[in-house]
C-alpha cells in the first residue's frame, strides 16, 4: 500500500517523538515541540486514535495540545483519569465540566455503566461534534451533552475562543496561547443543570474551565450538599487553588494531590474520603 501523506508526515516525526519522550533534558523541549514537531504532523482535521488508560479510544488531532501531548509522552493525565475511574460509583452520575473531546468522559461512560450517566458540559459546538463521535465509536449510549457554559448565573456568556479549542475560556486565553475570537453562549448553574436531569446521585465531578472554576463551584451548591462528589479541579496558581480550597472548606472538603497528577490538577474530597 502506497503511504499517504498523512503517515510520512507522521514517520518523520518519529525521532523528534522519541527524544521528547525519552530525553531526561527538560530545557527547550517547549520549543522543540511548537517550533519543529509541530508544523511537521499532519494538519486539522487530520487525527489519530489514543488508548485511554481503562482500555477506551479517543480521536484527536495532531496538532492540538491534547494531541502533542499524547504523542510526545505516550499519555495524557492518565493519574487523574484513574483516579476518577476508580471513585466513579458504578450505576451513579460524573459530571464532567469542560469535557472537551471526551478525554475524561469517555473512560467515566464506562465506569459507571449502563445504569450509570456522565454529564458532559461542553459550550463549543465542535468540541461537542467530537465527542459525541468518540462516544459513538466506543459505543457508547449513557452520556448525555449539554451545550452550555456552566457558571454562576443563568443567563448568556462571553467565551474566549483560542486557536486551540481545549482552552477557550469565560475568563482570559491561558498565556501563550492565541485568541481566535469569541462566542456568546448559554450558561447555566451547575445545579440547574443536575436538576433538570433528574438530580441523580454524583459522585464524581471533574472541573477544568482554565480559570472560571470557583464560578462552576459557587452555582452547584445544592449538589455539593447533597452529595458531597469527589472533586477533581485545575488550579493553575496558588491563588487559583487559595480560592477553590476557601469555596469548599465549609463543605467539609480537603484538598491533596495524588502521586502522578499534573501539577495544576487537585483532588478535592470530603475528610473521611481525603484520608
Amino acid at each position: 500500500m502506497r503511504p499517504t501523506k498523512q503517515s510520512v508526515r507522521v514517520a518523520m516525526s518519529l525521532p523528534i517523538r522519541i527524544y521528547l519522550r525519552r530525553s531526561p533534558i527538560r530545557r527547550g523541549k517547549r520549543f522543540i515541540t511548537i517550533r519543529i514537531l509541530k508544523p511537521m504532523l499532519p494538519p486539522p482535521p487530520s487525527s489519530f486514535v489514543t488508548v485511554r488508560p481503562d482500555g477506551s479510544l479517543v480521536s484527536l488531532r495532531y496538532r492540538e495540545v491534547l494531541g502533542l501531548t499524547t504523542i510526545t509522552s505516550g499519555r495524557f493525565e492518565d493519574a487523574e483519569c484513574r483516579a476518577l475511574c476508580e471513585l466513579a460509583g458504578r450505576g451513579s452520575t460524573a459530571i464532567d465540566v469542560g469535557a472537551n473531546v471526551g478525554m475524561m468522559a469517555i473512560p467515566l461512560a464506562r465506569v459507571v455503566g449502563r445504569d450509570g450517566v456522565v454529564i458532559a458540559v461542553e459550550p463549543l459546538a465542535e468540541n461537542v461534534r467530537r465527542l459525541q463521535a468518540n462516544a459513538a465509536s466506543n459505543a457508547l449510549t449513557n452520556i448525555v451533552v449539554r451545550q452550555v457554559a456552566a457558571s454562576q448565573h443563568e443567563g448568556r456568556i462571553v467565551l474566549q475562543v483560542a486557536e486551540d479549542a481545549a482552552y477557550g475560556s469565560t475568563r482570559s486565553i491561558s498565556s501563550g496561547m492565541s485568541q481566535a475570537g469569541e462566542v456568546s453562549v448559554e450558561s447555566l448553574p451547575l445545579d440547574k443543570i443536575w436538576a433538570d436531569l433528574g438530580s441523580r446521585r454524583v459522585s464524581v465531578i471533574k472541573i477544568d474551565v482554565e480559570g472560571a472554576e470557583a464560578d462552576v463551584i459557587r452555582g452547584a451548591t445544592q449538589l455539593l450538599q447533597r452529595d458531597h462528589p469527589v472533586l477533581m479541579l485545575e488550579a493553575n496558581t496558588d491563588r487559583d487553588l487559595a480560592v477553590l480550597t476557601d469555596l469548599l472548606r465549609p463543605y467539609g472538603y480537603s484538598e491533596r494531590q495524588p502521586q502522578g497528577f499534573m501539577p495544576w490538577n487537585h483532588l478535592f474530597a470530603i475528610d473521611e474520603v481525603a484520608s
